[in-house]
């Protein structure tokens, strides 16, 4: 393997936030995307998406032009898999605006 990271951009993701699989856990937050080509469903680990999404409750949210951060999981039983490690959404800038 020769990197781990990977900064990709979206047009937009649906961020799906579903009930936890035990009582005691809190809820999932999941990316669904698509990127060149392909579908993707990845778990969220950023901290800030995740509390963000959790707070609006069960559900479906749309995410607009963003950049992910792709990155690979420790081996877990001889697997990697792929997870979003951070979220940076595209700042909507006014015309008149100096940002």
């Amino acid at each position: 393997m020769t990197n781990s990271l990977k900064l990709i951009r979206v047009d937009g993701a649906t961020m799906h936030v579903d009930h936890p699989w035990s009582n005691d856990a809190r809820p999932t937050v999941r990316a669904h995307f698509q990127h060149a080509g392909s579908f993707y469903s990845l778990k969220v680990t950023d901290p800030v998406c995740e509390e963000r999404f959790r707070d609006r409750g069960i559900g479906r949210y749309p995410l607009g032009d963003s950049f992910l951060t792709i990155s690979l999981s420790e081996e877990f039983e001889g697997y990697l898999y792929k997870l979003v490690a951070a979220v940076i959404e595209r700042a909507e800038v006014e015309p008149s605006s100096r940002r």
